[in-house]
């Protein structure tokens, strides 16, 4: 007998399963929109980025895993001409929170005014685009938005939320908000905090044991009634002998709550209209039931010791959320900032000249260098013409990444700042100085790769 298939769900999920494909292989069917001012200084190396699929017919939350959201109201996109996109589309999504993934990006961290050059100092970026189940662009409808409450993990209220011109370069102002708490990590901590009940093991009836041997009419208890197989016995046994008088009395009421549940112990409370009594009673088992006890025991504590792996998973991965969310509706795809102009008002400038620890046969021209510092998010890039221009405050963190060909790096660290003689360079009527870099014989391969030279530099 064939088994009946619900056609209507595979023909969805052949939709969503085509959506993927095409997507997946949208730039091979599409050609990318030339991004003058991105130059990525490493080959074939791009910042991790998710991909997810939604109906757009209904409102859609996407949870990107480090605490970010993404909310997308239905009927939200249109294609070039304004027409809806209806059924199923693609959304790609990246962050960069680190100076790592801000170098792979290749995404400029300057800012003009008035004619003037600022640096930026990021509390996180990231950058959004939508394709449909044809792998063609879409965008956001007028009228529509989507709300980004973005992870963040730098604290201050000082940032500005900007969007960038990805064919000039320029950065243009969208508005600031502040940064709030991320609430649902706090609950989904506190939450997991809280102690599992642990099965309590079971003990065998013993010779020595005051055992307690109710007659019940359970219609009257029957929230004991998944009790009536057991024996109990008195926690506190010389209560009971001292009161031996409770076995010949008519008790009205029964009542039996956790007392130390991780001990399977419970507070018994007898009760009629002249008397009560109250002790702690735990069960045990004869004989005959003690082995089908321990088995049963044996089965909790297997499912008990599964919960609590995946429990203290889902605290590593919450505890690992950013404790900040900074929030802003967006009507339009694109490469998003949350910056504030970096101060140099008390930087050293000098003329910089780098040289490496080993011979590098290239074009000065194809070495770019990537300066750190402050908070270790503001980038500053600097091509070979701009070398002169070079500056660095000494009382901040500094590092110095130099990009080389063949995804290979060279850096000073922060340790090759603090050696600097800055009085010699102050003293200098025309201040330079020479850096001298250390190669790194490991290939980069990944945001990963880089992050963890830069963490130990």
């Amino acid at each position: 007998m064939k088994p009946k298939i619900n056609k209507p769900v595979i023909i969805a999920f052949l939709i969503c399963a085509s959506a993927l494909q095409r997507c997946a292989t949208v730039e091979t069917q599409q050609q990318e929109v030339k991004r003058n001012a991105i130059i990525k200084p490493f080959e074939n190396l791009a910042v991790n980025e998710t991909v997810h699929y939604i109906n757009t017919s209904s409102e859609n939350t996407v949870n990107i895993g480090n605490g970010t959201k993404l909310r997308i109201p239905a009927n939200a996109f249109v294609d070039k001409n304004n027409k809806p996109v209806t059924g199923h589309v693609c959304l790609k999504y990246k962050e960069m929170h680190n100076p790592a993934d801000i170098i792979i990006s290749g995404i400029p961290m300057s800012y003009d005014s008035a004619g003037q050059k600022f640096n930026f100092e990021s509390a996180g970026m990231f950058e959004i685009s939508g394709f449909s189940q044809e792998g063609v662009p879409i965008y956001i409808a007028d009228g529509k938005s989507i709300q980004v409450e973005m992870a963040s993990f730098i604290a201050g209220n000082d940032y500005q939320f900007y969007k960038l011109d990805e064919s000039s370069g320029d950065w243009q102002y969208e508005g600031r908000a502040q940064a709030g708490e991320n609430a649902n990590k706090i609950q989904k901590l506190e939450e997991l905090s809280k102690p599992l009940e642990k099965p309590g093991a079971p003990r065998k009836c013993l010779d020595t044991d005051f055992i307690l041997d109710f007659n019940l009419n359970y219609s009257k208890f029957p929230e004991l009634k998944e009790f009536i197989s057991l024996m109990w016995t008195c926690s506190e046994p010389q209560k009971c002998t001292d009161n031996g008088w409770i076995s010949n009395e008519k008790w009205t009421d029964i009542r039996l709550l956790p007392y130390k549940p991780e001990l399977f112990q419970y507070e018994l409370t007898l009760s009629n209209a002249r008397k009560e009594f109250k002790t702690v009673i735990e069960p045990v088992f004869s004989e005959n039931d003690y082995e089908e006890a321990v088995r049963n025991f044996n089965e909790q504590m297997e499912c008990y010791n599964k919960k609590i792996k995946e429990r203290e998973a889902e605290y590593e991965r919450a505890a690992k959320e950013a404790d900040l969310i900074r929030t802003f509706n967006i009507n339009g795809f694109g490469i998003y900032n949350w910056d504030k102009i970096s101060c140099f008002s008390n930087a050293l400038f000098c003329s910089a000249d780098f040289k490496f620890d080993k011979n590098i046969d290239t074009d000065l021209n194809k070495i770019t260098i990537f300066h750190i510092t402050g908070n270790g998010n503001t980038v500053i890039k600097y091509s070979e013409s701009e070398w002169k221009l070079f500056r660095f405050i000494p009382t901040d963190k500094n590092r110095i990444v130099a990009v080389l060909p063949d995804n290979k790096i060279a850096v000073f660290s922060g340790n090759d700042f603090e050696k600097i003689n800055v009085e010699q360079i102050r003293a200098m009527k025309q201040p330079s100085y020479t850096f001298q870099l250390k190669t790194i014989s490991q290939s980069i391969n990944s945001s990963h790769d880089l992050f963890s030279i830069i963490s130990s530099i």
